[in-house]
């Protein structure tokens, strides 16, 4: 589940800098801000007399900012009168190395169009080795990762939400879910900027041996209780049981590995019969996560760990993706993880 919030990065200066224009489908409600982009441009320490003097004094909504040795962006809505945000928002990226100033404009019909549903309320702005990331919200459960390159022009388009950088240039997401679906199970994918290829993590390509349990008890459950899915509107698909993601997703770079804990007990509803749930802290690790062709996971069950992985923290996970720990980790079988203290 995702809740919105905007969000201002602390980070700060500024030098190429590139103004974009997303022209799209009025929607969500504006954090409406009775600064201007001068204002905040100011306070940033930046000289704005290269930018337009009439867009410079409207006030703005929505404002998140990235701030860092190389370069100063920040996007935002204008503020409007309504309460609806404007069918639009722009993006400002300046460089610091050249400091010069690139003027862009991407529309709904252009070669850069964004989806209307992605022009919502803003929560994050974040860079990686291409380019800059815009996060926007949809609902709870769903948002879209915008990709813009170093100039501002539009590359991706991803629906879901980030949750980690595997070498600066790999991206782990959340897929979106419909919010109010009877049933919600998780889809973890990475999208690597470089090859343009966007693929499943999680759930595992091959059933893994707690996933497989889960889903034949799933799968009794609703032949002997077909009134059940009718009851609860749910499709009862035993492949895709109840899950979710749990704390944070952890990348080594060194090892091109992932780990991430998963959730298989989320509440049920309160009726009876109940549903078989599983365990509530299951950990997969995955390695060669940028080669499609080599990737393997290993599914850890609860007594892998002396920390509870339901609260385990990247503390509790770094040190599975260290090379020993992996190398040994998956010559072991998949159901006898080797201790995580020695």
């Amino acid at each position: 589940m995702r809740c919105f919030s905007a969000h201002r990065s602390p980070r700060q200066t500024l030098h190429v800098a590139t103004l974009v224009l997303l022209t799209l489908a009025p929607t969500c409600l504006a954090a409406v801000s009775n600064d201007t982009l001068r204002k905040e441009l100011t306070r940033a320490g930046l000289e704005v007399t290269a930018l337009e003097p009439s867009a410079l004094d409207r006030p703005v909504a929505d404002v998140v900012m990235l701030d860092d040795s190389r370069q100063f962006a920040i996007a935002f809505h204008f503020a409007t009168d309504g309460s609806l945000l404007p069918a639009e928002f722009r993006l400002l990226r300046f460089d610091r190395s050249t400091r010069t100033w690139i003027d862009t404009t991407a529309r709904s019909k252009g070669s850069s169009s964004v989806n209307p549903v992605c022009v919502g309320s803003l929560l994050n702005l974040d860079d990686f080795a291409g380019g800059l990331t815009v996060e926007t919200h949809i609902n709870p459960s769903a948002a879209c990762t915008l990709l813009f390159s170093s100039d501002l022009v539009l590359k991706k388009t991803l629906n879901g939400w980030p949750l980690a950088w595997l070498r600066g240039s790999l991206l782990i997401y959340h897929r979106n879910q419909v919010h109010f679906a009877p049933t919600h199970s998780v889809e973890i994918a990475s999208y690597d900027t470089a090859s343009d290829q966007d693929r499943t993590l999680f759930p595992p390509q091959r059933p893994t041996p707690i996933r497989r349990s889960l889903s034949q008890r799933l799968a009794r459950f609703y032949a002997h209780h077909p009134e059940w899915c009718n009851i609860h509107n749910d499709p009862c698909d035993a492949g895709r049981p109840e899950s979710a993601l749990i704390g944070e997703v952890v990348t080594n770079a060194d090892t091109d590995a992932v780990a991430f804990t998963i959730s298989y007990a989320p509440p049920s509803p309160a009726s009876s019969p109940r549903r078989p749930a599983g365990p509530d802290a299951v950990v997969y690790v995955y390695r060669n996560v940028s080669d499609p062709a080599h990737t393997q996971v290993r599914e850890l069950p609860r007594f892998a760990f002396e920390v509870q992985p339901a609260s385990a923290g990247p503390d509790a996970l770094a040190p599975l993706l260290r090379k020993k720990m992996l190398d040994r980790l998956f010559e072991s079988p998949a159901t006898s993880p080797p201790s995580t203290t020695e």
